[in-house]
């Protein structure tokens, strides 16, 4: 267990976490590990979500930080009211910024994306 406390301290995100896992562990052990983390993502995702109402789209966005790269992203997913995937969208940015600024200019790139899909036709 301690070497999972060491790499919480060593690194900066999660991201970092598990790319260094799935580096250094066997093809078996990377497998393992990424099922079990689709699966709670999965199982986090399906109670969380609900349906917008009828006609409407439900834009998702969340944005992470990376100190070691310098930079920050950030994800969208628009899904209709039936839950249908309609735009899925990640973004990189530098230098890095503080959270409410990322999570800022995540909502700002959705709320466009969104406009442009209405005016497309999706």
């Amino acid at each position: 267990m301690a070497g999972y406390r060491t790499l919480l301290h060593r690194f900066d995100d999660a991201p970092d976490i598990i790319f260094h896992v799935l580096q250094h562990v066997t093809t078996a052990h990377a497998e393992l590990f990424a099922t079990i983390l689709w699966s709670i993502w999965k199982s986090r995702n399906l109670k969380l979500w609900q349906k917008p109402r009828c006609g409407r789209m439900k834009c998702n966005v969340d944005a992470s930080f990376s100190t070691s790269m310098y930079q920050f992203g950030i994800r969208m997913c628009i899904r209709d009211e039936e839950g249908h995937l309609v735009l899925a969208k990640t973004m990189w940015f530098a230098p890095i910024c503080s959270v409410d600024e990322g999570e800022a200019l995540g909502m700002y790139h959705a709320v466009d994306k969104c406009f442009t899909a209405a005016k497309c036709g999706i």
